[in-house]
């Protein structure tokens, strides 16, 4: 008799710890925390399917008290295979880093579509908060007869990481600032590990309209020869780079002054970091306000007749675009009227999806913008640079500096040499080009998020681009729009 009071004394105990220990949750409608026989605890989440769509993209935030370099959250589908495609909510399981320090969940979006959200944890004295961020993108494809589910194929088409503004040169000191800056609080970190499952059924999927232009040169990536960017970059030869575009804003002051690199991608649209014209929700530069300079590389006098000169008629900016996170950093702008291709104005190529849709580490990419030539910022060029830098793994990025597990994700890569040159003020939204495999430019990433020490950019650290491959889908989609 006496083993069993223990018994239930301890199983009394255990129970009334695990309660006290659970977080608030702010989305009891959606998520619940459950603890399992085994008393280890994890998050269910019901969100409503409409069963039409073939994208499956559930993002969950969470907030856990301390300061954690790789501490991620996991996501598996619970709904089983067979009824999916009729069901009307779907089931998912989290699994949590730490059953003594459990998170506190802060966001639930379910494509695209935000159903709850809440504080994270408060920042005090001495206690760093850190953001933890999981992303299930599941698509739906036809492969005769497979529904395939995998949560790191983004290579679908229905899908919707400065050189730098530097709207988001980060500054950081030590890891401690990071950890107890406000501003770091609701950060996209890295990616939960993938999950891959398939479902046999039949699925009918549609590919968006194709893009027509009135132009009589459509060779995309091609370049017209050999320039420096940016810090230390090398020098580019006159419209060298084609695709690469000014963007002028108006000023009281001056009538027009630059503001950031763009990419022509379309005879109408060009695609820039979304900080170039949002700060966190807010709209700071106004369509009517934007100027777009083609065909110009020298910006010493840009006002001439061999430029061509476009005011934006329409600006979209991704609606997961968070102020100081390479995620969802990116916008594009339509103009009017279209241009005509010719040597000095012709569109970089999206990516090809027979390439790798990872990025492959290691690989050597180019950059090319209007950025200041030195690190500390005091110094603006009037001719575009280029510099060749590798993107390396995401691993050896969040290893590199704690900052940057709040500012990157599973759509954002990192790159850079770490030896004093890269993009620095003025480089915000300039691409990030690979070749191909038939030697065309293809735009991979824009330059988002530079660290930045004493008023300079760290260019001893990596740099974070939004990986443009990744949204792709949502770019074919606006750039269709009517």
């Amino acid at each position: 008799m006496s083993y069993i009071s223990i018994f239930l004394l301890i199983s009394f105990c255990v129970t009334v710890l695990t309660q006290q220990n659970i977080p608030e949750n702010p989305c009891p409608l959606l998520f619940q925390y459950v603890t399992h026989s085994n008393n280890i605890i994890s998050g269910k989440i019901n969100v409503p399917y409409d069963g039409k769509t073939n994208k499956l993209s559930l993002s969950v935030n969470a907030s856990i008290i301390g300061v954690y370099n790789r501490a991620k959250l996991d996501i598996r589908l619970l709904t089983s295979k067979d009824l999916i495609l009729g069901s009307d909510r779907l089931d998912y399981e989290v699994y949590f880093p730490f059953q003594n320090n459990l998170p506190k969940i802060t966001r639930i979006v379910f494509n695209g579509n935000e159903f709850c959200s809440g504080p994270p944890f408060p920042l005090l004295p001495g206690r760093g908060v850190t953001s933890v961020w999981a992303f299930s993108d599941y698509t739906i494809k036809k492969y005769t007869t497979n529904f395939q589910i995998n949560s790191n194929d983004n290579n679908n088409n229905n899908e919707a990481p400065i050189v730098i503004s530097i709207g988001n040169v980060i500054p950081i000191e030590t890891p401690t600032v990071i950890a107890n800056n406000p501003f770091f609080t609701n950060r996209v970190p890295p990616t939960a590990r993938p999950i891959t499952t398939t479902i046999t059924t039949t699925i009918t999927t549609t590919t968006p309209t194709s893009i027509t232009t009135t132009t009589t040169d459509t060779k995309c990536g091609v370049e017209n020869s050999s320039t420096n960017l940016i810090v230390n970059g090398e020098k580019t030869t006159e419209n060298q780079f084609p695709w690469v575009v000014a963007m002028m804003v108006t000023s009281s002051k001056s009538g027009y002054q630059y503001k950031c690199t763009a990419n022509l991608i379309s005879d109408r649209h060009v695609v820039t970091a979304a900080q170039c014209v949002q700060f966190f929700s807010v709209r700071v530069v106004n369509t009517e306000d934007i100027l777009l300079i083609l065909g110009k590389s020298d910006l010493t006098h840009w006002a001439t007749s061999d430029a061509e000169r476009r005011t934006a008629k329409k600006v979209t900016v991704h609606p997961d675009y968070r102020q100081y996170s390479g995620h969802g950093d990116l916008c594009v702008i339509e103009f009017s009227p279209p241009v005509n291709f010719k040597k000095t104005i012709r569109p970089i190529c999206l990516w090809n999806k027979s390439e790798p849709l990872e990025p492959s580490v290691h690989s050597h990419g180019k950059i090319c913008g209007w950025g200041q030539s030195l690190s500390h910022g005091d110094q603006s060029i009037s001719s575009y640079h280029a510099i060749d830098i590798p993107i390396v793994s995401q691993e050896e990025c969040l290893r590199s500096t704690p900052a940057f597990q709040n500012l990157t994700s599973q759509k954002t890569f990192c790159a850079g040499n770490r030896i004093g040159s890269g993009p620095c003020i003025g480089d915000s939204g300039a691409g990030f080009m690979l070749k191909s495999r038939d030697d065309k430019w293809q735009l991979r990433g824009l330059v988002s998020i530079a660290l930045k020490k004493n008023n300079a950019c760290k260019l001893d650290d990596y740099i974070v681009f939004c990986d443009v491959a990744k949204y792709l889908g949502w770019i074919k989609n606006v750039m269709t729009e009517k």
